[in-house]
This record gives structure tokens, C-alpha cells and sequence, in this order.
């Protein structure tokens, strides 16, 4: 049973690995792969659906963050996500996420919605140490 979650562990690394860097390598917002003259270091983690598949069907604990608001913000989330965005005050945030360290997804509507990387920026400014964006 160890081995199997040491496996599971692993695949789940390599997933959100290969996610991140093919994200990179696609980045049309600076350049990032075309240019050559950005690192993957200043780019938030970003996972896929299918990374972020593996996660849940290992019930790797995180917390889902959409991040819409306003007129954007139909009500409809993932199952289990949480509403919190770009605008919420440091002790909205703080109340809602006490825990650091803890894995952090955060999504929008598409692509070209800046509210994802927009809370993204705002936790990791907040020393939240392990913030993801889900790029669906």
C-alpha cells in the first residue's frame, strides 16, 4: 500500500511537471518559448485538466478557488470550489485559507480571464507557498 501512494505520488509530480512545462512553452501572454528571454520561474504553476484530474482521483488535498466576480460570476463551480477573488481583503483571504502551505488552485472562465493569475499574484504576494492555476 506504501509503494502504491509513493507511485501515485510520483505520476501526480510528473503530470503537474509536464503540465507546467507545456503551459511554458505555449505562453502567448509574454513569449515565454518563442523569445527564449523569459524563465519558467517567473510564471505561476499552472496545471491542466488532466493534471488536476489526477490530484482529485488521488485525493490529494487542495482547495479550489474560482475566482470570478461580479457580472462574471454565474454561481456555477466546480464541485467543492470555493468563490474568492483578486479583490477580497488580506483578512477575507486569511479567514478562508489559514494555511500556507496548503495546495491552492485558482481558476476562471477561460484563457483570457486575468482573474485567475490575478488571485494567483495576490497568494503568493500573501506567502501562500503553493498556488496552481488551472488552465482549462
Amino acid at each position: 500500500m506504501k509503494t502504491k501512494s509513493i507511485i501515485l505520488a510520483a505520476a501526480v509530480i510528473a503530470v503537474i511537471t509536464l503540465s507546467s512545462a507545456i503551459v511554458y512553452a505555449n505562453c502567448g501572454f509574454c513569449g515565454f518559448g518563442k523569445k527564449g528571454k523569459e524563465s519558467a520561474k517567473t510564471h505561476e504553476a499552472k496545471i491542466n485538466t488532466a493534471g488536476l484530474a489526477v490530484l482529485i482521483a488521488a485525493k490529494t488535498p487542495l482547495t479550489m478557488l474560482d475566482a470570478r466576480s461580479g457580472k462574471y460570476d454565474d454561481g456555477k463551480r466546480i464541485p467543492g470550489a470555493k468563490s474568492l477573488s483578486a479583490a477580497s481583503t488580506d483578512d477575507e483571504v486569511k479567514a478562508m485559507l489559514p494555511d500556507k502551505s496548503a495546495l491552492i488552485v485558482t481558476y476562471c472562465q477561460n484563457l483570457e480571464c486575468p482573474a485567475s493569475p490575478q488571485l494567483a499574484e495576490k497568494l503568493k504576494k500573501m506567502g501562500y507557498k503553493n498556488v496552481v492555476e488551472y488552465v482549462q
